[in-house]
């Protein structure tokens, strides 16, 4: 899996692409991770080009939530297929309100 990243002004955005799962996610993590460390604190995890997701791809989504909100930032989520939209209305209603359509409503959301 490949993650594609980019700046909007203060806000960092990260595309992971692929599959979501046990043999991606710890890479995935690294990278949100390291990023985060770094000092990024408001980030949108554009989910559109996921192909699969797993419960260990759940888990670094999970993780760069509480991580970034621990570290009083802001997180969004966008996109997503039918399994990926799936997949975060069962983990909560956390998940379900950071989660909008687009990447440029989460921009807006992150920026406001």
């Amino acid at each position: 899996m490949s993650v594609l990243s980019s700046k909007s002004g203060d806000v960092f955005m990260v595309t992971p692409q692929g599959r979501l799962d046990t043999n991606s996610a710890p890479n995935v993590d690294t990278f949100i991770s390291e990023k985060i460390e770094s000092g990024e604190t408001r980030l949108v995890m554009d989910l559109s080009q996921i192909e699969y997701i797993s419960s260990m791809g759940l888990r670094v989504i999970l993780k760069t939530v509480m991580t970034i909100m621990r570290k009083d930032g802001k997180v969004a989520l966008c996109g997503g297929n039918e399994q990926v939209l799936r997949v975060l209305q069962l983990s909560g209603a956390m998940i379900t309100v950071l989660h909008v359509p687009t990447l440029e409503e989460a921009v807006k959301k992150i920026q406001s």
